[in-house]
């Protein structure tokens, strides 16, 4: 699949709602990704729906693409703006230090399309439906700022968005604070030209 995508000629966003079936560090899958972003994509990935256990977190939410640039992970936030219990958090397995989700986002009972309805929609919850809001907040940065790097467009997403716990660990994605960020960056950029 991702041979597929590296032969694309544009590939923005990577939209991932899957995870390992156990817990490990598998290094494969982390150079595939980083490939991937130096073909200048942006992988993002749900957090998974394995509730706040250190142990469970899952490849590849699990990784940091490089020092300074996190893989996207996606938590799912309730109506309440809380995390969803079954919301995949914690510190990694994987020792580099990484806390999932690097993001949150609404999941709770969204409506999506559904074959299996009668009526083609259907109440959903978990990370797999949040991540298709945060990748929503990215490609609109990616299209309205098409001269930013993608790390920036990622620095400014995380950088800018709500805390929602005192730990930190649970950011909700801010868009109109991240376009400001970017508005602000292009502002500086122009007048050191």
């Amino acid at each position: 699949c991702f041979n597929w995508l590296l032969e694309q000629p544009r590939v923005d966003l990577i939209v991932n709602s899957w995870s390992q079936p156990t817990s490990n560090c598998n290094d494969e899958l982390l150079y595939s990704l980083r490939v991937l972003w130096l073909a200048n994509s942006i992988p993002v990935f749900a957090a998974g729906n394995f509730g706040l256990d250190d142990s469970k977190s899952r490849d590849p939410v699990n990784f940091t693409l490089f020092d300074d640039i996190p893989l996207l992970s996606v938590g799912a936030l309730g109506k309440d703006e809380k995390p969803l219990p079954q919301s995949s958090t914690g510190n990694n397995v994987c020792g580099n230090h990484v806390n999932t989700p690097t993001i949150m986002a609404p999941g709770e009972n969204l409506l999506v399309a559904s074959p299996l309805n009668p009526v083609s929609y259907q109440a959903r919850s978990g990370t797999s439906y949040a991540v298709t809001y945060a990748a929503t907040a990215l490609a609109i940065l990616v299209d309205k700022f098409p001269n930013a790097s993608h790390k920036e467009i990622i620095e400014a997403l995380t950088n800018t968005s709500k805390n929602m716990e005192k730990n930190k660990r649970a950011i909700r994605v801010n868009i109109n604070r991240a376009i400001q960020r970017l508005k602000q960056h292009q502002i500086v950029d122009s007048q050191n030209q």
